[in-house]
């Protein structure tokens, strides 16, 4: 099972230069496996994903953005917690630490970027 969370770039504002390179964007996972609303238990760090991202520049404003990029995560978790969600609703609260070119660190789930955004959202895992 994997976990996904999408970055949109929707204008052209970033600092760039010729031949630009691009940035990271990094991004923590964490999964409240037993509701406790802390992200703090074992397993529910999911470590982290991270996708090269640029900015088209203002030329490609019109026609190309905005831009998405994808960065994606297998979930881990112990067999015997997947046979409990099976057998039980199995929505849980994830958390995304979203930071740009700064790693968040593992097991600080209320890290807060100086460039980047948390976001929570319930999802409902199922085989």
């Amino acid at each position: 099972m994997k976990s996904f969370f999408l970055i949109h770039v929707q204008k052209d504002d970033f600092i760039k230069w010729k031949g630009d390179p691009g940035s990271m964007e990094y991004v923590r996972f964490y999964i409240d496996w037993r509701r406790d609303d802390d992200f703090t238990d074992m397993w529910e760090d999911q470590g982290l994903g991270s996708v090269h991202v640029f900015d088209p520049g203002a030329a490609a404003h019109d026609t190309e953005l905005p831009l998405e990029y994808a960065v994606k995560k297998r979930v881990r978790f112990p067999n015997w917690l997947w046979e409990k969600l099976e057998s039980r609703c199995s929505v849980r609260r994830v958390r995304a630490v979203c930071s740009w070119v700064t790693v968040p660190p593992a097991n600080r789930p209320n890290w807060q970027p100086f460039w980047g955004n948390v976001f929570e959202t319930n999802i409902r895992f199922h085989k």
